[in-house]
């Protein structure tokens, strides 16, 4: 338990250390004023554990309505589905400095995570499976990832074991020996990281893994996936039991401080990642480090849809996109109306990573869960 502990915050004082390059778009005084909570992590009001025998623990659980369910306009509904999982581990939505820690009712943030997140990234993944889970917990707040006092690391280790907990929940109660698809972006992405390693790897549940989307963190084939046991990299577009994973820059853009952060960086395996291989998966072609692949090729985007809207018509052959050999994907043309609101430094593209390509991701998704049944038949 010591190791597994020491490990856990190896990895979020790494979220700490990439999230701050991610998200550095004021002065960092002036974003520690903002966002970061006034009081420390102990005088701060820690929330209760979700219970997550109950379904308002979860945003998504198993086929109960949520706008996971929703699809881009004038795009039907699949005539099957495969008898697939999918669980879905949301970004960071709390912007507040009230907590540490966000209630999982927090009003403005739990409204984000049902009715923006569900719809606008995990629902990309409703055409793979019949059920989807995805659970509330006690996220980190924003503020979390600009912290130097330590305090944000003790709020992003209570937001990991929450994650944990719903993950070893849904294992025991509801998979009954189901294949499953792990996703999540950014805050959530490394939660899912873990859970890879100390959920998945080296036990039943990695027989039924039909993939893992670990979107918008950046993970090392050496010093992360050689600790998961069998599962690697993914390196065609209907292999199963691997991992994609893809962080989104406009051709041109300059990802300096995500690869010097990449590069201090420790890994699952407790080694550190530079000099090591950041694994990008082409989301056109779904080849690992694959050359550009044409905008001909690309089946959509789908605009970011507010909260109170619904999803627009997909945007096919928008944007080509290739990996660059530092591991980063560069996309052109720089994407346009309805993808600049929340641009990064550097033109890094991380909040639009899976809108970007939402059709591609939601084919990809499908093709990998009607692979994996029709080899159980």
């Amino acid at each position: 338990m010591a190791r597994i502990f020491l490990y856990i915050v190896a990895g979020v004082i790494t979220l700490v250390i990439i999230a701050a390059i991610l998200y550095r778009t004021f002065d960092d005084e002036l974003a520690r004023l903002a966002f970061v909570p006034t009081k420390s992590y102990e005088e701060t009001e820690l929330p209760p554990p979700p219970d997550y025998g109950d379904a308002d623990a979860w945003a998504a659980f198993s086929t109960e309505e949520s706008r996971v369910f929703e699809r881009p306009e004038g795009v039907d509904a699949p005539a099957d589905l495969p008898a697939v999982d999918i669980f879905f581990v949301h970004p960071t939505t709390y912007l507040e400095k009230d907590y540490w820690n966000a209630p999982i009712n927090e009003t403005t943030s739990s409204q984000r995570v049902e009715n923006s997140i569900m719809m606008n990234q995990a629902g990309a993944f409703n055409a793979a499976g019949d059920r989807i889970y995805a659970p509330r917990y006690r996220q980190a707040a924003f503020g979390a990832f600009l912290d130097e006092t330590g305090d944000g690391v003790k709020a992003l280790i209570t937001a990991y074991q929450d994650v944990s907990r719903a993950f070893a929940h849904y294992a025991k109660t509801q998979n009954q020996g189901r294949p499953f698809i792990l996703a999540g972006h950014s805050q959530g992405a490394l939660h899912a990281l873990f859970l890879l390693r100390d959920r998945i790897a080296g036990t039943p549940l990695e027989d039924r893994l039909v993939a893992a989307y670990i979107v918008g963190w950046p993970v090392s084939v050496e010093a992360d996936l050689d600790a998961l046991a069998n599962i690697t990299a993914c390196e065609g577009p209907d292999e199963t039991g691997c991992v994609v994973s893809w962080q989104s820059f406009t051709s041109g853009g300059d990802p300096t401080d995500i690869l010097e952060g990449f590069a201090i960086m420790p890994g699952l395996s407790g080694a550190l990642k530079g000099g090591t291989t950041m694994l990008c998966t082409n989301p056109i072609t779904w080849l690992r480090d694959g050359q550009t692949a044409p905008a001909s090729a690309h089946l959509g985007k789908v605009p970011l849809a507010p909260s109170t809207g619904r999803l627009e018509p997909p945007e096919p052959a928008s944007l080509s996109a290739g990996c660059g050999p530092d591991g980063i994907l560069y996309v052109s043309p720089r994407p346009g109306d309805g993808f600049d609101t929340f641009v990064l430094p550097g033109d890094n593209y991380h909040v639009y990573d899976i809108n970007l390509f939402y059709m591609d991701v939601r084919a990809n998704a499908r093709a990998r869960a009607l692979a994996f049944t029709s080899a159980l038949n």
